[in-house]
């Protein structure tokens, strides 16, 4: 029932037709400098009072439904990992959050999209200090920004955005990705179709970057087929 809520065009997780990938494409385009950033223990940080609250003031319910839900919904007094529901609830419970962070961005005419704990913003008109703002509105909320995690990229750099890499108008697989598809094939080549884990892994990564190359699509009918005739 949360996933049938409108929300903002920027939101690419817990959406139908939306996804990491998604979340990427948003930033293409010519001279746009790049923040990535990642809100550090997202789902542990967001607790049950949040959800509470989210209940009891956004979907305006009684207080003793608002803390029900709010047991129901959390373990441990948080939003568990894994839950179907732990996407749509943790973007709602910090709705407050994200949009006081988009309208910062917008002061620098940037994008901003969400893709879980990943935050991407992108401008031609982005500066470095933005990242700041950023993190004390973060804090504000009862978050952090991950320091190791955060990035900015100037305009001419390649830009890795959840699981891609964007320059200007093109879209690519990450170098780390082919290589470790790489390593995976020479392992399976010299021993092929007895390691079933293995064989597994490297469908889902062809099929990964294949959301990203088509080629690779081709590749991953074709290794399925040798591998299953």
């Amino acid at each position: 029932m949360l996933c049938r809520i409108d929300t903002v065009d920027g939101l690419h997780s817990g959406k139908k037709g939306r996804s990491n990938i998604s979340n990427a494409h948003a930033h293409l385009g010519q001279g746009k400098k790049v923040i990535t950033a990642d809100i550090k223990s997202f789902f542990p940080a967001t607790t049950r009072q949040n959800v509470f609250d989210f209940f009891y003031t956004t979907m305006q319910c009684a207080a003793d439904v608002a803390d029900l839900l709010s047991k129901i919904l959390t373990y441990n007094d948080h939003i568990p990992t894994g839950s179907r529901i732990s996407m749509p609830l943790a973007y709602f419970a910090n709705k407050r959050m994200f949009d006081e962070i988009e309208s910062a961005a917008s002061e620098f005419s940037a994008k901003m999209t969400i893709y879980v704990d990943d935050l991407t913003f992108s401008g031609a008109m982005l500066q470095k200090s933005f990242i700041g703002r950023l993190e004390a509105t973060a804090k504000k909320y009862g978050h952090k920004i991950h320091p190791s995690k955060t990035r900015f990229y100037e305009a001419s750099e390649v830009k890795l955005i959840t699981g891609a890499a964007i320059k200007g108008d093109e879209i690519t697989p990450r170098n780390k990705h082919l290589k470790q598809l790489r390593g995976e094939l020479s392992v399976w080549l010299d021993n092929p179709g007895n390691d079933e884990k293995l064989t597994n892994r490297i469908l889902g990564r062809m099929t990964f970057i294949g959301s990203i190359d088509p080629r690779y699509k081709d590749k991953a009918k074709t290794f399925r087929k040798s591998v299953f005739k």
